[in-house]
């Protein structure tokens, strides 16, 4: 089984991170825990620091899936 992690694009400053060990990921990547998001239901972080994010994801096996954010712009 592998894990999955869903990324969601919500706007230009703010990207939401689901998944089993996301969070882990992400304080690895960062060095501080992550903000968590009630209403998409995920975790918060920055574009700037998703390419990086998805390539350790990469290297730790995770399957990486990109999902809309399903709001109109």
């Amino acid at each position: 089984m592998q894990r999955r992690l869903t990324i969601v694009a919500v706007n230009a400053n703010m990207t939401v991170v689901s998944g089993y060990g996301a969070r882990d990921l992400i304080t690895e990547l960062r060095s501080r825990p992550p903000m968590w998001s009630s209403r998409p239901r995920g975790w918060v972080i920055q574009p700037s620091t998703l390419p990086d994010l998805i390539a350790l994801a990469e290297h730790r096996g995770f399957q990486v899936v990109h999902e809309d954010s399903g709001e109109a712009a």
